[in-house]
């Protein structure tokens, strides 16, 4: 028991001696990796070295970026004297990147801005570089740099500056214009808040019962609904619904009696029938008047002469 507890022991600390290795390595490549990112080192790419002699290299330093055209094509790797009274610079350019003989290096940037680099000025023409090769450098002043630079800023501020004078005048001049408007819409302002102020004193009580009003009546409602079950609630839609079914019904009578109607009217106008007849045609509306006149005589003549009519035989 106890041989294979101390063999358990072991393996455990090999796991973990095992496990702390590897960390330490993983870490050591992040901080390798790490460095070459900062410097703007390819990670995964190879380089090559390249060295210049300038006479002066402020601000350069180990990590310092080299450009070709604006575009980081590589960092310094080491900065130190040289034997002629300059300064050796030894920069690592990518593999990708192909420089040929008559290229030329400077220093550009300002060191107090923390703004410094390691320009390369590719040539066009000629063998490529071997690696190590040492190209020719060009000074360029830090004062010119400066100069060329200040130049665009100050016109820049230059020209804001006289858009923000001109601005401020425009506003200033709309200002003073409008300031007795800004004034009148001020005090308007002010006797508004006042009327307001003025109106919501004076309905507060009104508005205070009404609201009351309503709750009120909220309340019934809400007692009447509770007051009703589903059965009499049940009956009111089935006595809504049986008088709508009388309704549809009567409507549909109504209808069929304006169709009627409206048949008979046409039969009138067209003069079928008795009474289209008596309507339509003038003859037998003379007919009935002459008949009605001697109707007339006849009633007449039974009144003053009815032994004409009537005789009576005693016996």
């Amino acid at each position: 028991m106890s041989t294979d507890r101390s063999e358990e022991k072991e393996q455990e600390r090999f796991w973990n001696e095992f496990r702390v290795g590897v960390l330490a390595v993983a870490a050591l490549a992040l901080l390798v990796l790490g460095v070459r990112f900062l410097q703007g080192t390819s990670l995964f790419g190879n380089t090559y070295p390249l060295t210049a002699h300038f006479e002066q290299a402020e601000g350069v330093a180990p990590g310092t970026p080299v450009t070709v055209r604006g575009i980081s094509v590589g960092t310094v790797d080491r900065v130190a004297l040289a034997d002629d009274a300059g300064v050796r610079v030894r920069m690592r350019i990518q593999d990708d990147v192909q420089l040929r003989e008559g290229t030329t290096a400077s220093v550009g940037g300002i060191a107090a801005l923390d703004d410094v680099s390691i320009s390369l000025d590719r040539a066009d023409e000629g063998e490529p570089l071997a690696a190590g090769a040492r190209i020719p450098t060009v000074e360029q002043g830090t004062l010119d740099e400066l100069q060329e630079r200040a130049l665009p800023i100050a016109e820049r501020i230059d020209s804001v500056l006289a858009q923000t004078s001109g601005t401020l005048s425009e506003a200033q001049r709309v200002l003073a214009g409008s300031e007795p408007n800004v004034q009148r819409l001020t005090e308007n302002l002010r006797s508004a808040s006042a009327g307001i102020d003025a109106f919501v004193q004076q309905e507060r009580a009104p508005m205070r019962r009404t609201i009351g009003h309503l709750e009120h009546t909220a309340a019934t409602l809400e007692a009447l609904v509770d007051t009703l079950d589903r059965d009499t609630l049940a009956q009111a839609v089935e006595d809504a619904e049986r008088t709508m079914h009388y309704t549809r019904r009567t409507a549909r009578s109504l209808e069929q009696s304006a169709e009627d109607l409206e048949a008979i009217l046409a039969d009138l106008r067209a003069g079928r029938g008795t009474a289209g007849k008596l309507l339509d045609d003038p003859r037998l509306y003379h007919r009935a008047d002459s008949l009605s006149l001697r109707m007339d005589r006849l009633l007449k003549d039974f009144e003053e002469n009815p032994g004409r009519y009537i005789s009576l035989e005693i016996f």
